[in-house]
């Protein structure tokens, strides 16, 4: 589960309150929640994963 996040996370389709339900199922460890919220943070920085067409198109 923790790969298919991060897959996501990389994808710009994540966001805190997904990743505080995937540890409350027990499907990350808190340690993991926190790398992938780096990894979020990281892409939102950068511009990675944010499909702007959509964004600007509606």
């Amino acid at each position: 589960m923790y790969e298919c996040l991060v897959r996501l996370a990389k994808q710009g389709k994540l966001n805190k309150k997904l990743l505080d339900r995937a540890l409350s199922k027990g499907w990350i460890t808190k340690e993991q929640e926190e790398e992938i919220l780096r990894i979020v943070a990281d892409n939102q920085e950068t511009g990675e994963g944010v499909n702007h067409d959509r964004a600007n198109n509606g």
